[in-house]
């Protein structure tokens, strides 16, 4: 997201093929869930999904918005997934000796 002027917000689409070109499109805040709404702010990444639906000859065309979510990592997650991770090593270690 570029820009948020309620009710729009501003953002900059780069496609997932990486062949096409960036574009800035705006969109309105009631595409987003309330708790979405409530999250955005400028430099907030989020995914648009275009759909075409074709049914007995008539096609419809469908989107969706929603942000993307990182989930928070604690210090005891990332030492489970350390210790996940050389247990793994170790194992792969094993098979080649």
């Amino acid at each position: 997201m570029i820009e948020v002027d309620v009710p729009y917000f501003t953002a900059e689409l780069v496609p997932a093929d990486g062949t096409s070109p960036t574009v800035t499109a705006e969109f309105d805040l009631d595409q987003l869930s309330p708790s979405d709404a409530e999250q955005i702010a400028p430099g907030v990444l989020f995914y648009l999904t275009v759909r075409t639906v074709s049914d007995g000859g008539r096609r419809q065309r469908t989107s969706s918005v929603r942000l993307r979510r990182l989930g928070k990592w604690t210090d005891k997650d990332a030492a489970i997934v350390a210790a996940g991770v050389e247990r793994l090593r170790n194992d792969l270690a094993d098979l080649w000796e």
